[in-house]
C-alpha cells in the first residue's frame, strides 16, 4: 500500500491530533457502545490518517492495543519516510548551528519534536522537547515547551507523567506569562483532575476557562462545553450551577451541539425530574463514548442522580415512595433500591418506613445546629476570658 505525497498545508493541525486517539478508544469500546459498522468506518479513517503521515510509531501502538496485524510493508514504507523527513530536519539544524542562529537552531530543535509527537512516537518525542528545551529562552517559550509534552502524554492517557509536566508548567507561570497561556493551562489542569477523578477541582479550572477558552489544540469546543457541564453538576450546588453555568452565554451558544445534554442540564435545575431520567440514557451513551469522561462514568452518573434524589427530598419531611417514583418516572421498586443504597453509605440523611411506604428526612435544623454551636463556643470564650481576667488581676 503506498503512502500518497502529502503537501505541507495538509499536515497543518493540532499535535497531536487527539480526533485519532478518539478513534482508537471507540475501536476499543464494546459493540453495544460502539457498533460494528461504525468502527468499519473508524477503522478506514484512523489509517487512513496514519497512512498519510506515516504515523510508524502510531500504527505500531494502535496494532498492539487493538489486537490488530501488522502490515510489515506498510510500516516499513512509514519508517522510511519518517527517517527521511528527520534526516531533512536533522540537515537544517545542523546548517542553523553552522550559519544561523540560536533561534532557527531552535525552530528546527522544535520541529523535530512536533515531527515524533505528530507520528505518535512518545519517547523520542519527550526527549526532543527536552533538548529544545535547553535552547528555550522566555517564559511563554518554556511555558509552551510543557504543554506540548502534556498534550502528548494526554494522547496516550500517561497521567502521571503528565502531573509532573503540569507542575513544572506552573513554575513557570509563576515568573510571569500572558493570559492565553494562562488560560490554557486552567484547561489542561482541567482535564488531568477530571481523568484522576478530581471532579470539583475539575469543575473550578473549566469555569475559570469559560469566559477566554482557546485550548482548541487540546479539546475541541464543544467538548469542552460537555466537560464543563457535567463536572459542575455533580461537584456545584444549584444556586452555582444557575449562576455559573446555565447561565453562561458560552454554554448557551455550544450546549446544542451535544444531544441531551441542554434538556439534562435544565431540567435538573428546573426539578423536571422526569425529564432528567428521560435524558439519562442519552446522556450515558455520550459519557461512555468520550474517552476522557468515560474513566470516570460510574462515579459520575452515581452522583449525578444522588444529586437529584437530594435536590427532591429536601423539599420534604416525608414523602411516599410512590409519589417520589411517579416525579423520576421510574417504578417505586427502582427508587426504593436507589434510596436504599445512598442510605447505607451515607450520602442521604433519610430513613425508610417500609411498612407503610414512606421515606422520612433526617436532615437537622442547620438553624438550631449554628445555635447550639454558638452556644457552646461562646460558653468556652467566657470562661477563657474569665480566666483571663484573673491572671491580669494578680
Amino acid at each position: 500500500m503506498a503512502l500518497r505525497a502529502v503537501a505541507p498545508a495538509e499536515v497543518a493541525g493540532p499535535v497531536p491530533d487527539f480526533r485519532l486517539a478518539d478513534k482508537r478508544f471507540l475501536l476499543s469500546r464494546p459493540d453495544e457502545i460502539c457498533p460494528p459498522h461504525e468502527k468499519q468506518a473508524l477503522k478506514a479513517e484512523l489509517m487512513d490518517a496514519i497512512k498519510k503521515d506515516a504515523m510508524a510509531p502510531f500504527y505500531r501502538y494502535v496494532c498492539e492495543s487493538l489486537g490488530w496485524p501488522k502490515d510489515e510493508a506498510l510500516l516499513k514504507e512509514m519508517e522510511e519516510k519518517n527517517t527521511e523527513e528527520l534526516n531533512k530536519i536533522a540537515d537544517k539544524i545542523a546548517d542553523a548551528k553552522e550559519n544561523l542562529g540560536d533561534s532557527e537552531v531552535l525552530e528546527g530543535m522544535l520541529a523535530r519534536a512536533e515531527y515524533y509527537s505528530r507520528i505518535g512516537d512518545k519517547t523520542k518525542a519527550m526527549e526532543a522537547y527536552d533538548e529544545s528545551a535547553t535552547k528555550t529562552v522566555g517564559v511563554g517559550g518554556r511555558l509552551d515547551n510543557q504543554l506540548a509534552r502534556v498534550r502528548l502524554l494526554f494522547f496516550y492517557d500517561d497521567l502521571d507523567a503528565a502531573k509532573k509536566h503540569i507542575a513544572l508548567a506552573e513554575d513557570e507561570l509563576v515568573k510571569g506569562a500572558e493570559w492565553e497561556r494562562r488560560n490554557k493551562l486552567k484547561v489542561y489542569k482541567g482535564l488531568y483532575h477530571m481523568m484522576r477523578r478530581e471532579i470539583k477541582e475539575a469543575a473550578q479550572q473549566f469555569l475559570g476557562a469559560l469566559a477566554t477558552f482557546t485550548a482548541t489544540e487540546v479539546v475541541e469546543h464543544r467538548q469542552f462545553i460537555f466537560y464543563t457541564v457535567i463536572t459542575s453538576m455533580v461537584s456545584l450546588d444549584r444556586k452555582k450551577n444557575k449562576d455559573e453555568v446555565i447561565s453562561s452565554p458560552e454554554v448557551q451558544t455550544t450546549v446544542h451541539d451535544t444531544p441531551h445534554l441542554k434538556e439534562f442540564m435544565t431540567a435538573l435545575h428546573g426539578c423536571k425530574y422526569s425529564t432528567f431520567f428521560a435524558e439519562f440514557p442519552g446522556l450515558l451513551d455520550q459519557v461512555l463514548r468520550d474517552r476522557r469522561l468515560s474513566l470516570q462514568y460510574r462515579y459520575v452518573m452515581r452522583h449525578l442522580r444522588l444529586n437529584a434524589y437530594r435536590q427532591f427530598l429536601t423539599s420534604y419531611k416525608s414523602v411516599t415512595i410512590a409519589a417520589m417514583a411517579s416525579a423520576f418516572g421510574v417504578g417505586p421498586d427502582f427508587i426504593d433500591t436507589e434510596i436504599a443504597a445512598f442510605i447505607a453509605s451515607g450520602q442521604i440523611a433519610c430513613k425508610i418506613d417500609k411498612v407503610h411506604g414512606i421515606i422520612e428526612s433526617n436532615t437537622a435544623d442547620s438553624r438550631n445546629e449554628s445555635y447550639v454551636k454558638v452556644i457552646k463556643e461562646g460558653d468556652v470564650l467566657l470562661s477563657r476570658m474569665q480566666k483571663l481576667s484573673k491572671v491580669i488581676d494578680m
